[in-house]
């Protein structure tokens, strides 16, 4: 039996699961569904070459991305009458636009396609397809021949892509540490992979985390641009999220709304990624919730988001949203309820090791007594339990905007100069990470706040 030439540089982990194709396509003419899982189109094309070259009578199928489902199967159908062996190739684009659909026709149809196309059917799927596959397809996958493993994301998955730091929790001086050496390795990497493309994510999060807006929003960008290269749509929608995160902290929420509905949401649904839409679909919630849109945003958490992560199991992501519900009671003015949703959800970030969650929470138990007049209590929780969590995690907005807070505080004890010191600092703070509406918030603060003192508003 043949082997692959030195050319087709045949990956030594995949030796076994190449004999055993071979062996598989070798067998008497009939109906057999062999899913073969890669990373690498280049490689699975090599591969593919290959394995026609020792079978003349077989064909490579890559079908139009605007083939509907059952057209395939027909086609497939009228192909095995002359083709003993069909690899299905090119299913990265057929998949990114039929989407999970394409697993549902399939698994109804796949009596049909058994006894219509019986051929030996090798369905090469791209990274991320064979979970979908088994999930949406459950008959059709009971029927599977064999499901063989062709990945080369071992080859560039290194220590470097494994070491991401929670972000949530690390504090200051490693996320100075984990970026430099980030950006010491992409560096020296000429051609970076979809792994490296991650690490530019990555980057762009601790740069957000340390108020360095501008640098974050480069670094998407150009993760953007390198999974358009490789041809990576969940890349991409990851990269286009990063994006829209960045915006909508700067106040540009039309332009946030529109990226997560037209390009990032889309994405997610094609690929059959429930867990990225419902997350995706809070984000929605939250620029509507921020335009005062809170019937929409209350569906959207209620009907939408909530019923998958119940489904999932997601502890975290439930009592996230259950404290995102908790801020629209706030905002309708059901203040006890929201305390009650705050309070109950302490334990749980707590449980969870989210320490950034556990101040976050902190600072809406506050927003509350604060507007209830318990001033001392509210500034008890910014002071200790709030801000020195965030300026350990050196998250420099969130630490900025309890500053505010606390200056609110201040000025309505009276204590002026103090609050005038405050939002004076953060001013600074803001303007420099480019927040124009906060920067507004904050003049006016400022001039108001210089006439009630008597000093010139200058």
């Amino acid at each position: 039996m043949s082997t692959p030439p030195a050319a087709l540089a045949l990956d030594p982990r995949h030796s076994g699961d190449f004999l055993r194709l071979q062996r598989l396509l070798a067998r008497e003419q009939g109906f057999q569904l062999i899913l073969a899982g890669y990373t690498a189109p280049a490689y699975r094309d090599g591969l593919i070459a290959q394995l026609q070259a020792a079978h003349p009578q077989s064909l490579r199928h890559d079908p139009p991305a605007t083939c509907p489902a059952g057209v395939l199967i027909d086609t497939l159908a009228e192909l095995s009458h002359t083709h003993p062996i069909i690899h299905l190739g090119g299913l990265d684009h057929w998949l990114a636009q039929q989407g999970v659909d394409a697993w549902h026709i399939l698994n109804r149809r796949r009596e049909s396609l058994a006894q219509h196309a019986p051929a030996r059917l090798v369905f090469w799927l791209p990274e991320g397809q064979l979970t979908p596959c088994a999930h949406e397809a459950p008959d059709l996958w009971a029927w599977r021949t064999a499901v063989l493993d062709f990945s080369t994301q071992p080859n560039e998955v290194l220590p470097i892509h494994q070491n991401r730091a929670f972000l949530g929790n690390t504090e200051k001086d490693a996320l100075y540490q984990r970026l430099k050496e980030i950006q010491d390795y992409l560096a020296q990497r000429p051609e970076p992979t979809s792994a490296d493309g991650g690490l530019m994510l990555e980057c762009t999060e601790i740069h957000e985390r340390l108020g360095a807006w501008s640098q974050a929003l480069t670094q998407a960008h150009a993760a953007l641009e390198l999974f358009k290269r490789l041809n990576h749509p969940a890349g991409q929608a990851w990269s286009w999220g990063r994006i829209a995160d960045i915006l909508q902290r700067r106040g540009q929420l039309d332009e946030a709304l529109r990226i997560r509905t037209e390009q990032e949401l889309p994405v997610y649904e094609k690929l059959g990624d429930v867990r990225s839409v419902a997350v995706t679909q809070g984000k929605i919630a939250d620029i509507l919730q921020a335009r005062g849109q809170l019937d929409e945003a209350l569906r959207i958490r209620t009907e939408l988001q909530w019923p998958v992560f119940e489904k999932l199991g997601d502890v975290g992501a439930r009592a996230t949203i259950q404290g995102r519900i908790a801020d629209i009671l706030q905002a309708c003015g059901q203040l006890d309820e929201a305390l009650r949703i705050f309070t109950d959800k302490i334990p749980v970030f707590e449980k969870l090791g989210d320490v950034r969650s556990v101040a976050v929470t902190q600072g809406k138990i506050a927003d509350i007594l604060q507007a209830r007049g318990q001033l001392s209590e509210a500034l008890r929780i910014r002071t200790q339990l709030q801000l020195p969590i965030f300026e350990q995690l050196g998250d420099i907005r969130s630490a900025a905007i309890t500053k505010i807070k606390i200056g609110d505080i201040r000025r309505t004890q009276g204590r002026l100069s103090e609050a005038l010191d405050l939002y004076t600092q953060q001013l600074q703070v803001f303007e420099q990470l480019g927040e124009a509406p906060t920067v507004e918030a904050l003049k006016t603060r400022i001039a108001t706040l210089r006439q009630q003192m008597g000093l010139d508003a200058d």
